[in-house]
């Protein structure tokens, strides 16, 4: 059960087919869906086509991307459930003495709904020692007509491992810093720690993270890539994040059955502008015969912004393989 595990939509069907080999794989996925506001739409999301050489990656597609350390927030970027069209290349490079193991990727996408017509981004990650990891991050959106800023920013995110001595318990504190959208000041920062371990061999792991807005933070996210967000990481298109988040605290709890079972709990508490609200989400997966199904719920407070009378979201996903 992964970090963007939500359904963003009222009802959705679709189907995909998948291949691999060692030179190349693709994955052609398509989708008819209704979405919260009643717009129906088809897609081809989740449609991929991926060559590799060695230590290059080239992607062209539609493809989910999670960059940074958080599991609830995320600064940098987070797609929830509609990514769009993009290109990217991807290097695995050897191990040196300043950067250690390292790797390098760059996209470049079409978002959609966000007033920009076009993004890129660059990302480098480092693990010179076994227990510290980090990346800097680097993205531009643009727009051709002139109707929106030029918007830049620069992120920084690292995860440090930290020793468990006798406890059965592996865990580390990690954060991510991004700039405003001029890349000139900190925005916000990210906090977190998360442990994992085996109870009646179980694996559940424990997740608990702090978001804070500095004073680089915009007063106004009309005219920034923001804007495709009204809450944390509502994804309308191109690049999501908690980055519309004055202040944020969560726990999550993740348990993974060896039956293939698992469960999901997230409590969180929002701040933005004036407005303070609670979410709480639940969701168990279960396997069924060939299918995967899943079962969710979220509830948010009323005195949350943009939520209309229907604060209480439901949901089901049931995924046949054959």
């Amino acid at each position: 059960m992964g970090r963007n595990g939500r359904l963003r939509h009222e009802w959705l069907i679709g189907s995909a087919y998948q291949y691999m080999s060692k030179r190349f794989a693709f994955k052609v996925a398509n989708q008819y869906r209704r979405d919260a506001n009643g717009d129906k739409d088809y897609t081809w999301q989740g449609s991929y086509l991926a060559l590799n050489d060695g230590r290059w990656l080239f992607t062209l597609g539609q493809i989910d991307r999670w960059w940074g350390q958080g599991w609830q927030h995320n600064l940098i970027w987070g797609n929830q459930s509609s990514p769009a069209p993009s290109a990217s290349v991807s290097y695995l490079g050897d191990h040196t003495p300043l950067l250690g193991f390292w790797s390098f990727e760059a996209v470049y996408q079409l978002p959609d709904k966000t007033g920009y017509d076009t993004h890129w981004a660059a990302r480098l990650v480092s693990q010179p020692i076994r227990p510290f990891q980090h990346g800097i991050s680097y993205q531009k959106w643009q727009d051709p007509n002139g109707t929106r800023q030029v918007s830049e920013q620069w992120a920084w995110d690292a995860k440090l491992a930290l020793p468990a001595f006798d406890w059965p318990v592996a865990h580390a504190v990690y954060t991510e810093l991004a700039s405003n959208y001029q890349g000139q000041e900190l925005a916000t920062s990210l906090i977190g720690w998360s442990g994992q371990t085996e109870i009646a061999r179980q694996s559940v792991r424990l997740v608990l993270e702090q978001q804070t807005t500095h004073d680089g933070f915009e007063s106004s996210l009309a005219d920034t890539p923001a804007v495709d967000q009204q809450v944390s990481s509502d994804q309308l298109g191109g690049n999501s994040t908690t980055y519309g988040l004055d202040n944020s605290r969560s726990v999550a709890v993740y348990t993974q059955f060896s039956n293939d079972h698992a469960i999901k709990l997230m409590l969180a508490d929002r701040e933005q502008a004036t407005h303070n609200w609670q979410e709480i989400e639940a969701s168990y997966r279960l396997p069924v015969a060939t299918a995967m199904v899943t079962l969710g719920a979220s509830r948010t407070d009323d005195a949350a912004p943009y939520v209309s009378e229907a604060n209480t979201r439901v949901w089901l996903k049931y995924q046949l393989r054959f």
